[in-house]
């Protein structure tokens, strides 16, 4: 079983929970859709690379992003 510990509540968001996943199953599979298979390590890569282009296009922490 997998557990973190996340009673430091600066560990209590997706990020930060990805990254912790990513350190301890780097080679795990994270997710799976048809063909494609993702590791925790990718999936935390692509989700430092969106942080970066946000953080580039001015985007701070606080500040509300719409996707869609």
């Amino acid at each position: 079983m997998n557990i973190l510990d996340l009673s430091n509540s600066a560990d209590r968001h997706l990020g930060r929970i990805l990254e912790l996943q990513a350190a301890q199953n780097g080679d795990t599979q994270y997710l799976i859709a048809d063909d494609q298979r993702i590791t925790y390590a990718e999936a935390n890569a692509t989700c430092d690379r969106l942080a970066a282009g946000f953080k580039a296009l001015g985007v701070d922490k606080g500040d509300r992003v719409m996707l869609f």
